[in-house]
Parts: C-alpha cells; structure tokens; sequence
C-alpha cells in the first residue's frame, strides 16, 4: 500500500453504532454489527456514485438492516426440582433469564451494549438465486440463520430448536465425562416423540445445561461439499457446514442442504465435546470462548478455537458428503497453537493462505505452517515497538501479511517461513492524532479486496464510521 491514499467514509445513521468487527462475502457484500441490528451493506453502487454525495469524501450509507422480533424468542421447557438446594438469588436469576428467553430484560447493560453477539457470512451460492446467506447470535444466546426471500431478508431460521430436540432425546446424561468426545447423533433423535419438561436435580446439571444450550459464536466453511457418487438418474446434491460455539465449550457442526429453502434444510451433523466443560462452577476459566473455521481444501478444514487462559488449539476434521443432502464429519486430531500464558488476550483476527495460518492475539500475530494434522509446524510470531495496543485484524494479500491495530495503524509485514524467520513491519497508514475533525479511537477489523484496490476496517470514533481506502495494494 502506498504512503499516500484516499479515504472513503459512509454516514452511519444517527444511534446506529458498530459493534466489534465485520463479515465480508465472496459477492463483497458487507456484514456489520449494530446494537440493535445486523446491517447488510454493498458499497459498490454507492462507491460509483461517490462524486455526488454533499460531503467531499464521504458517502450516503444506504445499509438494509435485518432484526430478529422479540416474538421469535424460544423458552426452554426445563425445570429445576432438587429438593435441598437452597440457591442464592443471583444464581436463580442466571438460570431465569438462560431459559426464560421471553423475558430478557431489555433495560440490562448487556442486553443494550450486545443485542448481537456474532455475525458472519456463508459461502455463494447458497440460497435459490446462488447467493450468500449469513448466521447470527443474539444476547439472549440463539443462533439464527437469516436468508432472502426474493430481495427481503425475512427468511430466518432459529437453530435453538433443533439443538433442544437433540439435549431432550439425551437427557442429562450428555454432560456424563463419558460423552466428552466427537460423536454424530443418532438417526431419528428428533422423532422419538419425547415431551414435556427437562428435569434437573442438581443445580449443576442445572447450570450447565444452560451453558450447553447457549450459542456464543458461529462460523462457516467457505467450501461447498458435493456428493460423492449421485446416481445417473438423481441431480448432485450439495451441502454447506455451519460449526457453532457454546457458552459450555460444545461444538455443534450443522449440515446446511443447498439451495436452502425454510428450516427442513439444516440439520445437527455431529456434535464435539471435547472441549465441553461438565461442572459449572469452573467453567469459566476453561471453556473456549472464540472459534474460526479455517478451509484447507474442498473437504479438510480446521477450528482455530481460543480459551480464556491464552491458550490457542487447532482442531482437525474432515467433511464430505458421503451420500445426497447427507454431510458427514469426522474429527482428525488436534495442535496446541499457543499455551497457557499470563497474556489473556482474545483472538483479535484470523487469515489463512497458501499452507500459512496467521493468528493475531494481543499484540502479536502467531504464524504457522499447516499442512495436515499430523504437519503443523510453528513459524514466529510477529510483533512492532509501533504496535502497542490489540492487533484487531490480519490479512494476506500478495506476499504480505497486513495489520489492523486500536492503535490506529495499518502496518504490513513480509511473511517469514520455517527456514528464514526474519521479517520486516512496515507502517502504510496511520490515523492523524486526536482532535480538529477526526477525533480517532482505534481501528478494528480489516478486508482487502481480491484485487488490492480497497482496503476496508472500521473506525473507532465519537460517531464511529466505517473507512474505505481505494488504493493500489503492492
């Protein structure tokens, strides 16, 4: 990138205020995380237009939003009956507002700051005219999967269902030690015509089923799996997988039938407990609390998946289509990435090509080589005395590894390997200091088109904008 660029940015509505990072399709579609709502944005159009908007450098920000009703809350029928336990009032609120989902309390600072806590795009071509569909979860912990329906985003599909009829033909013994493994359900779980309430007699069953049941965090192959052999007579099926995080350390894998139609076209395909936390009571400090799904080719992939402690695992799996609308997982093996460590920073940012995996946490970018389960080789970790405060976004583009910091840096790197770890960090753009008209806070997130023209993140500020910067990337 060059030292000088133009900067693009859109009016943000008034009271509509980004949350974290963003989701970028492959038809470069945007995905942004509001407080009260998802907003979908393409900026070509208006990109084009540019030279007519009233303010020199900045754009009308024409963003549809999609918004889940209060209606489209789900209330787990479960009931907690031990007979001596005496709880105190805040637990019992927990457990109330985890199940009750009806009855969030829409005053509570959580609920104002996150209405939504993830959001993120599938691949093209998944719903009937071939285009993009994307996942969200909400603060009350329910993963959607929202679609268009002609033009409109009023498709949607709660996945809190299909994940309760799974825990009701389980029962309790799915928080057993002995089912912290990978497993498939059984065929027909969600017809054995089980009703009625889920019972507990111990609050910490109790508790941590309300984990179990939580969604924290989705994240989707970018691959679409076809089927293996279709018969000569029978069109080949395709499947897109959908892998979510619970608030328990679970990890659910979702079989996705393309084109999706309603909700009859997603499943449960395999469900990952070996990172699921059994007793509630130290589940915070050793349950995952990020996952991204990294592709490696059309059937082998990897979760990089974050823990509180600092400690960073990539787990192996392979998905295929072993027969038509039917996507099968396996679990492969498993690489410890990073240790436990004093630095308890979050995953700031992901990115993948070429065999080299790029971890951004805290102040640093972890880099690996990563063939195969069996062939992960660590590489070094890449860190600048200009970078002080959390790296929020990585990408590669050409032979660099670019850089977002809350510094309010845009650096690149050159990318070392295992024989010639030396590298080189670059700072290209820089935010002007505090104050006069730019009142900057940070920089979080960051997309590079597949052309290297523009250059994309957004922008902490007293009104936060989201920046585009059309420029060569070389």
């Amino acid at each position: 990138m060059n030292s000088y660029c133009e900067s693009i940015k859109l009016i943000v509505p008034k009271r509509r205020i980004p949350i974290g990072s963003f989701s970028v399709s492959d038809d470069c579609e945007f995905l942004f995380i509001f407080k009260d709502a998802i907003g979908i944005y393409d900026p070509y159009p208006k990109i084009v237009n540019e030279l007519t908007a009233d303010r020199p450098g900045h754009i009308d920000c024409s963003i549809r939003y999609f918004d889940v009703s209060d209606a489209d809350s789900f209330a787990f029928p479960v009931k907690f009956v031990g007979r001596n336990a005496n709880p105190p009032s805040e637990v019992l609120h927990f457990a109330f507002s985890c199940y009750d989902r009806t009855s969030q309390n829409v005053e509570s600072l959580e609920y104002r700051n996150h209405k939504y806590r993830n959001a993120e795009w599938s691949p093209t071509g998944i719903d009937q005219m071939s285009r993009a569909v994307f996942s969200c979860v909400t603060s009350d912990y329910q993963l959607y999967i929202a679609f268009r329906v002609g033009d409109n985003w009023s498709g949607k599909k709660r996945l809190s269902e299909p994940w309760f009829e799974f825990w009701r033909s389980q029962s309790v013994g799915l928080l057993s030690e002995s089912r912290r493994n990978f497993f498939e359900p059984p065929d027909g779980y969600n017809e054995s015509g089980s009703s009625g309430e889920l019972e507990y007699e111990t609050l910490n069953e109790y508790l941590s089923s309300a984990d179990d049941m939580s969604f924290l965090q989705s994240t989707w192959s970018k691959k679409i799996r076809f089927a293996e052999k279709p018969e000569s007579n029978m069109q080949r099926s395709s499947n897109a997988l959908l892998t979510a995080l619970h608030k328990s350390g679970t990890i659910s894998f979702w079989d996705v039938s393309v084109p999706i139609i309603d909700g009859n076209c997603i499943r449960l395909a395999a469900v990952d407990r070996t990172y699921g936390v059994v007793s509630y009571s130290s589940s915070q400090s050793y349950n995952p609390n990020c996952i991204k799904i990294v592709d490696i080719d059309i059937e082998n992939f990897f979760l990089v998946i974050g823990f509180p402690n600092g400690k960073v695992v990539c787990a192996f799996y392979q998905a295929y289509a072993k027969q038509l609308d039917l996507l099968s997982v396996l679990r492969m093996g498993q690489y410890e990435l990073c240790k436990s460590s004093a630095d308890q920073k979050p995953i700031g940012g992901v990115s993948f090509k070429n065999g080299t995996l790029a971890v951004a946490k805290g102040t640093r970018v972890y880099l690996a080589e990563v063939v195969s389960h069996v062939n992960v080789k660590p590489i070094c970790s890449i860190s600048s005395d200009d970078i002080m405060k959390p790296i929020t976004g990585v990408c590669f583009y050409d032979n660099h590894l670019y850089i977002s910091s809350e510094d309010g840096i845009i650096a690149k790197s050159t990318i070392p390997t295992p024989t010639k770890k030396k590298y080189e960090v670059t700072i290209i753009y820089q935010s002007p200091p505090a104050g006069g008209n730019y009142y900057h806070r940070y920089y979080n997130g960051l997309y590079i088109s597949p052309n290297g023209v523009h250059a994309s993140f957004l922008e902490g500020t007293v009104a936060p904008a989201y920046c585009d910067i059309p420029t060569n990337v070389i």
